[in-house]
């Protein structure tokens, strides 16, 4: 919840933020965007470590490592590319930004909720059946 709150408090304040770093206005603009889209991927990744240290504690360390795979390399770096060869642009790459967290949170947030881990958990500690 708290990632909830300090991401909407920086998109209320990309601009601001944006115009200590740089003056031209097109530069605050697209500095702007850039911080409140990082802001909006910053509850994807908040929905990820919770899952993901969740499933690690629990010893179900395979989805968590597949689904940052998937995010970055099926999902993310393709997106971008597009983001460099057609007219999408930047747009592209801000779609890149979130899901580079996006598509790992859901990963994990699916296999948090399936309940397997537990049986990961139950086979790692085989002495904890009860």
């Amino acid at each position: 919840m708290i990632h909830l709150f300090v991401a909407a408090g920086v998109i209320l304040l990309a601009e601001p933020l944006a115009a200590i770093f740089v003056d031209d206005p097109a530069a605050v603009a697209l500095s702007a965007t850039f911080i409140a889209v990082s802001a909006a991927s910053l509850v994807a990744m908040g929905v990820d470590g919770s899952a993901t240290g969740a499933l690690r504690g629990a010893g179900d360390t395979r989805i968590p490592f597949y689904a940052s795979l998937v995010g970055l390399y099926v999902f993310t770096l393709p997106v971008a590319y597009l983001g460099t060869v057609t007219a999408l642009g930047e747009t592209a790459l801000y779609v890149a930004l979130v899901l580079e967290t996006g598509v790992p949170a859901a990963v994990t947030l699916w296999r948090f909720r399936s309940d397997r881990w537990q049986a990961v958990s139950r086979d790692y500690r085989p002495g904890a059946d009860s």
